[in-house]
C-alpha cells in the first residue's frame, strides 16, 4: 500500500503535509500538481512529485462530513 499524506495547509509556496501518525512535513509547493488544496490526500509518485489522490480525497470529505452530522446534527 502506497503512502500518503493529507494537506493541511499551503503558505508561502510551501505545503506542509500532515502523515498518518500525525507528524508534519514541509514540502516546495513546486513539487504538486497546480490543483492541491487544503484536505486533499496526495501520494509520492516515483519521480518525486505528489500526486493528488481523488478518490481517497473524496472519501475522507465524506467521512468528515458524516462525523459532522452526528455532532451537529443534519440541519
Amino acid at each position: 500500500m502506497a503512502a500518503f499524506w493529507i494537506v493541511d495547509r499551503i503558505e508561502n509556496n510551501i505545503v506542509v503535509l500532515e502523515a498518518m501518525d500525525k507528524s508534519h512535513s514541509d514540502v516546495s509547493l513546486s513539487l504538486f500538481p497546480d490543483t492541491v488544496k487544503e484536505g486533499d490526500v496526495v501520494i509520492l509518485r516515483e519521480d518525486g512529485m505528489y500526486k493528488t489522490d481523488k478518490e481517497k480525497t473524496k472519501a475522507r470529505k465524506a467521512k468528515l462530513f458524516e462525523m459532522q452530522k452526528k455532532i451537529f446534527g443534519d440541519s
